[in-house]
């Protein structure tokens, strides 16, 4: 057995390296992760501590070059055997958790969620947005969002309160909220414009992994504002009837046209 033996004693060495390396891992680690899953709109600053246990003040990077403070964090990563694993954040001031996330073999489970972010942020997801300069903020609530295997599960919530936008002449233009509900391999959205905005928005989506989302968007302004709004609905989308625009952006965020498939 003495050839088990010599191969069992690498073998243990192999598997416990990657856990002895993240043990290791600087908290600027997870500053690099978050900038590069969210394509430089987010980023981590005076990251302190480890990968697994640190803190951080969460930033938002904007279009315009302009960087701005959203929170300051704690994070932990809780392990278990096999190989699952919990990410769990909290406000340092308050104490107040902000995300708590779990992974495991075959999928994810957004536990909870409650995070705020400005809406210019928006702009990074396409140049047509980024032009709009929009402003206002977001607020993302989920509970129970997870994807296991090939289907997602749960609910989540964006609202977007104090929309508004330069070409508007920085004007309230409405509160919108964006509703997402699990739809099988997809999650769908719907999206409505409570109370009486100067511009309605209205519509749905749908969205997969490793696609662009799919959205059919319309536009109405209240008739009081319809003028006043022309320069931010020439550049977001085209009148399909009077008064009415359906959405047209680009870049990494598209539309299509029609009722989602």
């Amino acid at each position: 057995m003495k050839w088990l033996r010599r191969i069992g004693k690498p073998a243990g060495l192999a598997l416990a390296l990657p856990l002895i390396v993240l043990w290791l891992a600087p908290a600027t680690w997870l500053d690099a992760a978050l900038r590069e899953s969210s394509r430089g709109a987010l980023g981590l600053g005076d990251a302190q501590g480890r990968l697994w246990n640190g803190s951080g003040t969460l930033q938002a990077l904007l279009p315009r070059g302009e960087a701005v403070t959203l929170a300051v964090l704690r994070w932990t990563w809780h392990l278990s055997l096999p190989a699952s694993a919990r990410f769990a954040v909290i406000s340092a001031s308050t104490g107040a958790p902000l995300l708590d996330i779990s992974a495991y073999p075959g999928g994810w489970t957004l536990t909870s969620a409650h995070l705020e972010l400005p809406a210019a942020l928006l702009g990074s997801a396409s140049p047509t947005l980024r032009d709009a300069d929009l402003g206002g903020h977001l607020t993302l609530k989920a509970n129970d969002l997870g994807r296991h295997g090939e289907r997602f599960s749960g609910r989540a919530e964006i609202l977007w309160q104090g929309a508004s936008s330069s070409l508007a002449g920085n004007q309230p233009l409405g509160n919108y909220r964006i509703h997402l509900d699990a739809a099988g391999a997809a999650l769908a959205a719907h999206i409505d414009s409570p109370g009486q905005p100067a511009l309605a928005l209205a519509g749905q989506g749908q969205w997969q992994p490793s696609q662009a989302p799919r959205l059919d968007l319309t536009a109405t302004p209240a008739e009081a504002r319809r003028q006043a709004l022309e320069p931010l609905l020439r550049l977001i989308g085209r009148e399909t009837q009077p008064g009415v625009y359906r959405l047209q952006l680009d870049g990494r965020l598209s539309a299509a046209p029609g009722n989602p498939p």
